[in-house]
């Protein structure tokens, strides 16, 4: 589902089935885990479209509780435990140490909610997370607890860099659960123009969201799409952060709408290329499948 479709109105209760925990070591953060996800279980996801107006709670039950991944660390001070936590979720990492990077930055982040660090560790992992994660209540789960550790980390304030994870999750939230344009995009526009403060996050992540908001969303009086913008967005992207491969990716998409069809053909090579020059883990073979059929759709 789009994040531009309109609905009258969507509600989402959320409820969790039984969890098993047999043979996995409990230990505090375990514990502190469990008291959370019960605490919770009566929040709800809910957005009235025609009155304009959406809301998504800003806590969340823990993600993936009952989930065995491999120990990263035996630390248990939350510094080191976020220092390790923000090593493997670089993009290079592969699933599995995302998955533990994901799990340890939690368990640092319900130690101390107060702290920025924590927080804004645990978005930008869950963030990498959910771009390889395909079983779609983990991600959910993921992109969830995303959002509310980037409201943490001060993501509705002034912080660009937290402006960044934040609307990023509010954006995958919209997109997965239908919180429609009347509400909740305004406040993702928003977000990522306070992040554009700091284009660098991401390598370019603040330019290639707002540029592919102004590429699909409707255009004006039904929206905020504006192909000229998304142009101009993705084309600074593409050229001021040439190593990130979505930057060329998103940049052809926009060429494309705009029948330039040569040039979106030479982003795909450029996004081909920076593949290949980079360490992008397991991402890298996610791209070149959306690269094959970008490129089969120009030349049909």
């Amino acid at each position: 589902m789009s994040i531009y479709d309109f609905l009258s109105v969507f509600l989402i209760l959320w409820g969790f089935g039984e969890m098993s925990l047999h043979g996995v070591p409990i230990e505090l953060t375990d514990i502190m885990i469990l008291i959370d996800k019960y605490t919770h279980l009566t929040l709800f996801l809910a957005a009235i479209v025609l009155s304009g107006c959406g809301s998504i709670p800003t806590q969340s039950p823990p993600a993936l509780v009952g989930v065995e991944v491999e120990k990263l660390t035996d630390s248990k001070d939350p510094g080191e435990m976020i220092e390790v936590a923000s090593r493997y979720s670089a993009y290079s990492a592969p699933l599995n140490k995302q998955l533990a990077a994901f799990k340890l930055a939690q368990r640092a982040y319900l130690i101390d909610r107060a702290n920025r660090d924590a927080a804004l560790t645990l978005a930008r992992s869950a963030l990498r997370l959910s771009g390889l994660i395909n079983n779609e209540e983990w991600k959910y789960e993921i992109i969830r607890k995303g959002y509310e550790a980037g409201v943490r980390a001060g993501g509705e304030g002034d912080d660009p860099q937290a402006a960044y994870y934040f609307g990023a999750h509010l954006g995958l939230l919209i997109e997965d659960k239908g919180i429609t344009a009347a509400g909740e995009v305004p406040r993702f526009e928003e977000a990522m123009r306070r992040a554009e403060e700091k284009p660098e996050t991401d390598l370019g992540g603040p330019l290639r969201a707002l540029g592919m908001l102004y590429l699909r969303a409707p255009a004006w009086p039904a929206g905020v799409g504006d192909l000229e913008l998304s142009l101009d967005m993705l084309e600074r992207a593409a050229r001021e952060y040439p190593d990130h491969p979505e930057n060329h990716l998103f940049f052809a998409y926009a060429l494309q709408e705009d029948d330039q069809t040569d040039e979106a053909r030479e982003e795909l090579r450029r996004a081909e290329k920076a593949i290949s020059s980079g360490q992008w883990g397991d991402f890298a073979d996610r791209w070149r499948e959306e690269i094959q059929q970008f490129r089969e759709e120009l030349d049909n």
